[in-house]
């Protein structure tokens, strides 16, 4: 995993050289050849009309529990990064195509095996479908890396199609489905037997989501629903397995021009279907998650906003070992150029 990291930085990197010197060179006259000058000013288009907006953000906080255990109970402080790009240009007059890139970091000072990085690159394209409907398709890749161990790391491919439209009376809603395929190259498949093999933990998950919400004066209502079916190719207790069903609810309030409030509750249940408890070997694991977030943003300018967080996350379980409970505290500065 460590070697194809490397790599797709290193792809990743190339790739935006090539596209902003061949950005560049479109500026110039080529010379239609072999049927290729419709191509070429297609591209030519696509690259000269577009736009780029990029985002930063660095935030610091404290973990109460960074191990989700409820006898440790380790905390420890944290640093994020997050920076993205985004560029969008017009296919047709109801199309327009999107390339991301996005690079994230967490670090814990002591902490070192929750040390990751993460890179992304999504392409797709939104279509009009009419004046109140839009459809999104697209395909993410991205690469997971826990710096300091390596069983963990995975590559991450997504296929996503998502419709939104706008409602009478300033409601609206969306239904999207993804494909997520997770490839855990350095993590070998144990056996029942508990004999490792030469094959690497593979994952699958299909994902469906509801969202429907209202614009009001001041606020920002949604309620969203999501269920996914993570099916492993690791057999020792069908121990990554589960369905999982989400219910959230948010608001976001304008207290004026530039104080917002963002809160949210969601429960997750997750049901294995074939987790063996550990006090119980003829029974299966169940979760209930609880996560109650709020935070206050203001915002000193049109590119810059500073804001703080709070999150507290309770996981009730048969399973002894996986009860828990903990909160998140962070302040967090976020760039928009």
């Amino acid at each position: 995993m460590k070697n194809s990291y490397k790599l797709i930085i290193f792809i990743v990197g190339l790739s935006f050289i090539l596209l902003s010197s061949f950005a560049q060179g479109l500026n110039e006259e080529v010379p239609p050849r072999y049927g290729e000058s419709s191509f070429i000013g297609a591209i030519k288009s696509f690259f000269s009309q577009g736009e780029i907006k990029n985002f930063l953000s660095v935030t610091l906080g404290y973990d109460s529990n960074i191990y989700l255990d409820d006898k440790k109970r380790e905390g420890d402080p944290f640093t994020q990064i997050v920076y993205q790009t985004t560029f969008t240009s017009s296919l047709t007059d109801k199309t327009d195509g999107i390339l991301e890139y996005e690079l994230m970091s967490l670090l814990y000072p002591d902490a070192g095996p929750l040390d990751m990085v993460s890179n992304y690159l999504r392409m797709g394209a939104n279509f009009k479908l009419n004046e109140e409907a839009t459809l999104y398709a697209g395909y993410h890749f991205g690469s997971v890396d826990y710096v300091n161990t390596g069983d963990d790391d995975f590559l991450d491919h997504s296929l996503k199609i998502k419709v939104k439209q706008k409602l009478p009376e300033k409601f609206f809603h969306s239904l999207s489905y993804t494909f997520r395929f997770k490839d855990y190259s350095e993590q070998k498949v144990t056996l029942v037997s508990l004999l490792p093999t030469t094959k690497t933990r593979e994952d699958v998950r299909n994902s469906v989501a509801y969202e429907i919400g209202k614009y009001f004066k001041r606020d920002v209502v949604k309620i969203k629903f999501e269920y996914y079916y993570n099916n492993s190719n690791y057999p020792y207790l069908a121990y990554y397995d589960y369905d999982s069903y989400r219910l959230t609810l948010s608001c976001t309030h304008l207290f004026n021009k530039k104080l917002f409030g963002h809160f949210s509750f969601s429960r997750q249940m997750r049901d294995y279907t074939g987790r063996l408890l550990t006090v119980d070997l003829g029974s299966k694991e169940w979760d209930r998650t609880y996560v109650i977030s709020s935070g206050f943003y203001y915002i000193l300018n049109k590119s810059l906003t500073i804001g703080i967080n709070y999150t507290y996350r309770q996981n009730w379980s048969n399973e002894p070992t996986s009860r828990y409970s903990g909160s998140v505290i962070s302040v967090g500065t976020y760039w928009r150029f």
